[in-house]
């Protein structure tokens, strides 16, 4: 299973304190973590005007293999990388509803303190 890292997510452990990779293993077992290249355009401009929290989502996402996409925002980016085995970690209700109409499970911060996971 791929697991689709959204801009929000990553900043989570910044933010809240909590290990979204850690996480995702309870929720859905091993996987394979991916960032599309557009979230990390994203990332960079934040960090670029000096936002801590995308600094540190952009360290956390050395984790993550790359996939490049077509898409010129992040959430459909994110769309673009998933498929058939795939789940998202996003804190983004329209991004979430997106996903959960294309059958694609989410991971979401609950209670900020861990993430729990909605299937379509």
């Amino acid at each position: 299973m791929r697991v689709v890292f959204d801009a929000n997510a990553l900043m989570t452990p910044s933010q809240h304190n909590v290990d979204v990779f850690d996480e995702a293993e309870r929720l859905v077992g091993g996987y394979d973590a991916v960032v599309p290249d557009e979230v990390l355009r994203e990332l960079r401009a934040l960090a670029d005007d000096g936002n801590t929290d995308a600094s540190v989502a952009l360290e956390l996402a050395e984790r993550c293999e790359t996939v490049e996409t077509e898409a010129t925002h992040g959430d459909d980016a994110v769309i673009e990388a998933t498929d058939d085995d795939t789940a998202v970690v996003t804190n983004d209700a329209r991004l979430k509803e997106r996903l959960l109409e294309r059958n694609v499970p989410v991971l979401y911060l609950r209670q900020r303190n861990r993430l729990e996971a909605e299937y379509p």
